[in-house]
């Protein structure tokens, strides 16, 4: 093998391509999202083992036709729609409206801990905390 080919063997083989990291972090932070927000635990994690064998593919996600995509494990046509749209984006639409639902939930949703003392205790039993003592 002539040395300009053995090194370029050798670069892609010392750290996989930036478009592989990329959509394997935005399938994993949808997986995680998916879970926080109550959905389907099953979906997520099937988006999980895509996101991982992503990340160990060793070609460039970004150079990948739609039929190519597919033939990673755990990749199907709407994983692989999300990575073409990654590539061409940055990000993915759903990913977007995840992380928009989780702020707005995590921001919506009052910490009892800060509430004035009858307000606390009314939102402690709203979530399922003690009823014993009724909210005044």
């Amino acid at each position: 093998m002539p040395p300009s080919q053995e090194a370029a063997r050798g670069r892609q083989n010392e750290a996989m391509p930036s478009a592989n990291d990329t959509a394997a972090a935005l399938l994993d932070e949808y997986a995680d999202l998916m879970v926080m927000t109550g959905g389907d635990p099953f979906r997520a994690r099937n988006y999980g083992k895509a996101a991982r064998a992503i990340a160990a593919h060793a070609q460039d996600v970004s150079e990948l036709s739609a039929a190519e995509l597919l033939r990673i494990p755990g990749v199907g046509k709407s994983i692989a729609a999300k990575v073409a749209e990654i590539t061409a984006t940055g990000s993915f639409a759903e990913l977007e409206h995840l992380r928009a639902d989780a702020d707005s939930g995590a921001r919506s949703a009052p910490c009892p801990a800060a509430l004035p003392g009858a307000e606390r205790e009314h939102a402690g039993a709203a979530e399922g905390g003690d009823r014993r003592r009724p909210a005044q």
